[in-house]
């Protein structure tokens, strides 16, 4: 009941953003077994229009509501399972089509199982899925592809 009652406290513009992060999830998690990641990253950024980038910014109340949204998009699709990169992807293309500076980040963490990979966004330096909070992760270096997407922002 009380997925319920969010749902239909959500505004109009939170419900397209919901709606398109479900049907982004499921073309991400399609593409990046047809295409793979290089491929599957540059159609979400194909479709994305550059921003100008003096209209580049920081939001980190809209990043948390985008996120929390893309969020709540993937666990509706059960059972549909989405990736931590599947909802990064997703998290990235819908800010980066809002003109919000935000950067793609890989991790790892070597354990008892092995070698665990991550993937999150990342908006003026603090992570959007911990709320900033450090994560277990190591974050490796950035790739430097980042010029070739819509206002070369992002990493």
């Amino acid at each position: 009941m009380n997925k319920v009652r969010r749902l239909a406290s959500l505004s109009a513009p939170e419900w397209l953003v919901l709606l398109q992060a479900a049907a982004l999830l499921a073309f991400t998690r399609i593409g990046l077994n047809v295409f793979g990641y290089r491929r599957c990253r540059a159609i979400l950024h194909g479709a994305t229009p550059a921003s100008d980038p003096s209209a580049i910014r920081q939001d980190p109340d809209q990043s948390r509501q985008i996120a929390r949204l893309v969020n709540a998009a993937a666990n509706a699709l059960w059972p549909l399972h989405t990736t931590c990169l599947v909802r990064s992807l997703v998290l990235e293309h819908l800010l980066v089509r809002q003109g919000i500076a935000c950067d793609l980040r890989f991790g790892g963490q070597l354990g008892p199982d092995g070698l665990k990979a991550h993937a999150w966004i990342e908006c003026a330096g603090r992570s959007l899925e911990t709320g900033g909070q450090e994560k277990p992760f190591a974050t490796f270096e950035p790739i430097a592809i980042a010029a070739t997407f819509a206002g070369g922002h992002g990493s």
